[in-house]
């Protein structure tokens, strides 16, 4: 089973890498972080888009979709978050959930 480790910031989630110990952090199924990202980012959260986003590449928590993956990275970029602005050029890059393109990938990172 994988897990997120989030911090909770104001009324968002987002990950954090500070070891399990300290107590800002708590340890939580993945599932359960894909839900609660999956309701942010439903609400126009852009950190939560893009965590989203993250969680459909690499399948944790829900089916692997570069496609889903690659909508809500685009959700997240066309609010300015940079972390998915620069996911999105990858996608793009590489062809990953949308048709590669050199000029698009160039635009986003």
């Amino acid at each position: 089973m994988y897990y997120h480790t989030v911090v909770k910031c104001r009324s968002i989630s987002r990950r954090c890498g500070r070891p399990r110990e300290q107590p800002r952090c708590k340890v939580i199924p993945t599932e359960k972080a894909f839900e609660w990202y999956e309701k942010s980012a439903k609400l126009g959260n852009a950190d939560a888009q893009h965590n989203l986003g993250v969680c459909y590449a690499k399948g944790e928590g829900v089916e692997q979709s570069w496609e889903k993956a690659f909508e809500w990275y685009e959700k997240s970029a066309k609010q300015g978050d940079a972390d998915a602005q620069f996911n999105l050029g990858v996608c793009n890059k590489k062809g990953e959930g949308v048709e590669q393109s050199w000029e698009k990938a160039f635009e986003w990172c």
